[in-house]
């Protein structure tokens, strides 16, 4: 049987997706289809990564979130939406 897998994460959870999604690309038999990531957590200190090959990756973010400021997606591809002023950012 081939199977196809699909992950979604926020915040911590994002930002646990992104490495798992770079593990598990050396494993194409295991890897993910799609990650969809939001307000993942970042930090100017964290390394950087190449675009993934097998996993379609999209990082989604509220503009002035303050925890993921400094997170950088695997290949660059990034979705912002401005924040709103009666919703908490994070």
């Amino acid at each position: 049987l081939e199977y196809k897998s699909f992950a979604c994460g926020h915040s911590l959870g994002g930002s646990v997706l992104h490495e798992l999604a770079h593990i598990l690309e050396q494993e194409p038999e295991y890897a993910f289809n799609r990650v969809d990531v939001f307000n993942a957590g970042g930090s100017p200190l964290q390394r950087k990564y190449s675009a993934l090959q097998q996993t379609q990756f999209f990082s989604h973010r509220v503009e002035g979130d303050f925890v993921s400021m400094f997170y950088e997606p695997p290949g660059a591809s990034l979705d912002e939406s401005g924040a709103r002023a009666q919703v908490v950012l994070h």
